[in-house]
């Protein structure tokens, strides 16, 4: 095997960021129905704690933080080291900066969090 996909042994379960993002955003709940999910979002509070949400330069900063801890938890630790897991953290930040759509869901990520924890 060779060493560029060695590293690669991705979970087969696993979730895309936006994806993560947006069930969180809309989540009326905490994730009662996976343990996983529940440490996840408890760390995601943490990281999001003194974020404004109607503070674009307050999100852009927890924005790479967020992002990284979920694809650690979804896609294993490997993927923090990984170019490709990498360039697509960075191409969901971009994303995230450009798209007000995206931007919305961020805020309402904290929003979620600040009222579950």
């Amino acid at each position: 095997m060779n060493d560029c996909c060695a590293a690669t042994a991705w979970p087969t379960r696993r979730r895309e960021l936006p994806d993560v993002l947006r069930l969180v955003a809309d989540s009326r709940t905490r994730p009662y129905h996976s343990p996983h999910d529940m440490a996840l979002w408890r760390e995601l509070a943490v990281i999001a704690a003194d974020a404004r949400p109607d503070d674009p330069a307050s999100l852009a900063r927890i924005r790479l933080p967020l992002l990284r801890r979920i694809l650690e938890a979804e896609w294993g630790v490997p993927a923090l080291r990984d170019e490709l897991a990498l360039a697509m953290l960075r191409a969901e930040d971009r994303l995230i900066a450009v798209d007000p759509e995206m931007r919305d869901v961020l805020r309402r990520v904290v929003l979620t969090l600040r009222r579950l924890y």
